[in-house]
């Protein structure tokens, strides 16, 4: 019984010491990933949720080490073409083309049927951040660190069409046909019909990732924070099911804005020599 006390009594003499350093709350904030489409077209941003908590043990004024645990979403798009040509094809149907007259033709119209695949995926990951965080004055704060995240999930959506610009010379030739349509279609079916692809399942993907990350926070005097946070990661996301996807970037990279709020930290020396005013005046 007496050593059940002394570990309560010694438990509690602990817990209040950690407790002098230590400070936890939520932070919530918004995201934005980069998406680079084609090497045309520019690059767009992503906005997606952040949210979760911090948990922070102050070594000394100037020093502090932070954990957590995030919910972050990520996304990647791509789109590739791939062209096959029809000279062949017309010249079996016996559309009274031969070489000569096909590059002819050629200089004036896209022999070509132009396959044209879009994707995106969205990426849910369980993120766990350690950093060091400094404070060179009592309303900033700037940390450098590291971070491990769990793949929760991967929702891809895949869009495949095809564009043939001879259809607008031969069109109405071909579909007067029924033979040559069937064959046409059998041969090139997204030119009728667009496909769409749709996963909600992780397979394909890295369901790992680790990286570096970055912050700045400004700390006001009322315990609520504002932080800047740039994660990039190492990690390539895809794996061999999935390497041929063409991505510019093949690793994650988010910037991050949230709001957060701490309990027990000490209120900024500002606050607390107006609240000692504020007591020594009622008193």
């Amino acid at each position: 019984m007496k050593k059940l006390i002394v570990t309560f009594i010694l438990s509690l003499f602990v817990i209040r010491i950690f407790a002098q350093g230590f400070s936890f709350g939520p932070d919530l904030g918004i995201s934005s990933t980069v998406l680079n489409k084609t090497d045309i077209e520019l690059s767009s941003n992503k906005l997606s949720f952040y949210g979760g908590g911090f948990f922070d043990y102050k070594l000394n004024n100037w020093l502090s080490i932070r954990m957590g645990a995030n919910y972050v979403e990520g996304s990647k798009s791509w789109y590739e073409t791939d062209t096959t040509s029809l000279e062949a094809f017309l010249e079996m149907v016996d559309m009274g083309l031969d070489s000569s007259m096909s590059n002819i033709l050629n200089n004036y119209v896209d022999l070509n049927a132009i396959k044209m695949v879009s994707g995106n995926t969205n990426f849910s990951y369980l993120r766990v951040p350690l950093s060091a965080v400094f404070s060179p004055s009592e309303n900033f704060q700037f940390s450098i660190g590291g971070y491990y995240s769990f793949l929760l999930r991967a929702h891809t959506r895949k869009q495949t069409s095809m564009d043939i610009p001879v259809m607008d010379v031969f069109g109405n030739i071909i579909e007067s046909e029924p033979i040559i349509e069937f064959t046409f279609k059998q041969l090139f079916p997204e030119y009728y019909e667009q496909e769409f692809e749709e996963s909600t399942k992780p397979t394909g993907f890295a369901l790992n990732d680790y990286g570096l990350l970055l912050s700045a926070t400004y700390q006001m005097e009322n315990r609520f924070f504002i932080k800047l946070q740039y994660a990039k990661g190492f990690v390539d996301f895809r794996t061999k099911d999935s390497e041929k996807i063409p991505v510019k970037s093949t690793t994650n990279s988010l910037t991050t804005i949230s709001v957060g709020y701490s309990f027990g930290k000490l209120l900024t020396s500002k606050a607390k020599r107006r609240y000692d005013l504020d007591t020594n005046t009622k008193i």
